[in-house]
């Protein structure tokens, strides 16, 4: 049950590539920013948690 690995590389370039995980618009009454769900937990950029990843290893 191995998944092609043209599949694989369909949606890595569909993800990080072409942005749809980010790309999209909140508009909708339903739609809400992670903000406004966990508005006590702080915002951390990936760049931080790899250096914090990093310097563990």
């Amino acid at each position: 049950n191995r998944i092609p690995s043209s599949i694989v590389a369909a949606l890595t370039h569909d993800i990080f590539i072409n942005g749809c995980q980010f790309a999209f618009e909140i508009d909708g009454p339903q739609d809400t920013e992670v903000g406004r769900l966990y508005p006590d937990s702080p915002l951390i950029p990936l760049s931080h948690c790899l250096d914090a990843y990093l310097s563990n290893g």
